[in-house]
């Protein structure tokens, strides 16, 4: 049960029995099939350990060095809940790095000098070799949460007060592969497990443990998994086109948006680019009425996300609604049909099976503008 308060109820997912085998190998634990697998099939779902919020991060004045704020925290937190039950340190003994002999290898841990005093104060009271291990057992283990965050109206919706950090247990047996056969989603602190293709019985069980967007450019995967030891040496790249241009190119005319567009276009070199440069695009051609080449557009965006992510990443689904109302408005309702129900098919993979799920979850996304077409939403009813 979630501790914290969703927007929407979790669909009810139970694990598959014995559909996973916990194995050791070379580079420590993994996870591999140990049957047959069909698409959508749940393997674990579980409730984070510990969790900080975004907003409880945002709290926290920084200073200049005021790195890793949010995995401070979450070793505050844990700390204090081993303190307050000393067998809650057992949860971690999975955890990376295992031993003292793994810990040597790797380089210390920093964060902002205010905040490190707090937290050489919380580990002092821990046992000495947990305390050397707890902050990289962070480091290495936290993920970032995020409710919906595929979602095109997650930054107006109840779902963006979910997003943070958290520590999840049985996570930790799914390695990295920029092929990942499994998909992760969060719903407040709970994670849930799910294959986005059929595995065979043995094969190695997956995920990303970056953006799926950033795996079609090994660079950009490079650049993203620098946070971590593992990664070969090699050239590394950012995306371009992140947070901070997003938001500049929103501020700008429909117009000079489309000219911006135009240029940065030219020099893209990476997918994740391309694929945001063109649904900015879809959406800048929406403000200004141009509803077929919005449609053209958001059609374009979702054939690359199918093609270059993931099977059944949820972001094809995200993609597919709003390429499904672009071309209903652009009076290719029996296309719009086809692309709803595909989005339908990739989400039921992705996160869970049900109608009322599926129109639930994008019920804000169906609202933005142009609003969906009741003809288009019948199609979900039928």
């Amino acid at each position: 049960a979630p501790a914290l308060p969703l927007p929407f109820r979790t669909p009810q997912l139970r694990p598959a029995r014995h559909a996973v085998r916990v194995v050791r190998h070379l580079s420590g634990l993994g996870a591999v099939a140990a049957k047959d697998l069909p698409a959508g099939t749940t393997l674990v779902c579980e409730k984070a350990l510990a969790m900080v919020l975004d907003a409880q991060v945002a709290e926290i004045e920084e200073d200049d060095d005021g790195d890793n704020a949010d995995s401070a925290l979450l070793i505050l937190r844990i700390a204090s809940r081993i303190n307050e039950d000393p067998s809650f340190a057992a949860e971690l003994s999975m955890l990376f790095p295992r031993t003292d002999e793994e810990l040597s290898k790797l380089r210390p841990w920093r964060c902002a000098p205010h905040l490190r005093s707090l937290v050489d104060a919380a580990l002092s009271t821990l046992d000495d070799s947990l305390a050397k291990r707890l902050p990289h057992i962070v480091r290495y283990n936290a993920v970032s949460c995020e409710t919906g965050g595929e979602l095109y109206s997650h930054a107006t919706s109840p779902e963006a007060l979910l997003s943070g950090i958290a520590l999840f247990r049985d996570s930790s047996v799914f390695n990295h592969s920029n092929e990942p056969n499994v998909a992760r989603w969060h719903c407040g602190d709970i994670v849930c497990f799910r294959t986005n293709r059929a595995v065979e019985a043995g094969e190695a069980l997956t995920v990303s443990y970056v953006a799926s967007q950033l795996l079609p450019d090994p660079a950009a995967a490079r650049g993203a998994l620098s946070h971590f030891d593992f990664v070969a040496g090699g050239e590394e790249a950012s995306p371009a086109v992140d947070a901070e241009a997003q938001a500049q190119l929103m501020m700008l005319s429909p117009s000079e948006r489309l000219a911006t567009i135009a240029q940065a276009e030219a020099a893209a070199s990476l997918f994740a680019d391309r694929l945001e440069l063109t649904i900015q695009k879809a959406a800048a051609l929406q403000s200004n009425g141009d509803a077929s080449e919005a449609a053209e557009a958001w059609l374009t965006a979702v054939l690359a996300a199918s093609e270059w992510l993931p099977p059944n990443d949820e972001q094809v689904a995200a993609i597919g609604v709003q390429c499904a109302k672009a071309l209903a408005h652009a009076d290719g309702l029996e296309a719009a049909r086809a692309v709803l129900k595909a989005a339908y098919a990739s989400h039921t993979i992705s996160f869970g099976p049900g109608v009322r799920l599926f129109a639930r979850r994008y019920e804000a996304d169906f609202l933005l503008p142009p609003e969906a077409p009741e003809e288009l939403l019948e199609t979900l009813i039928t």
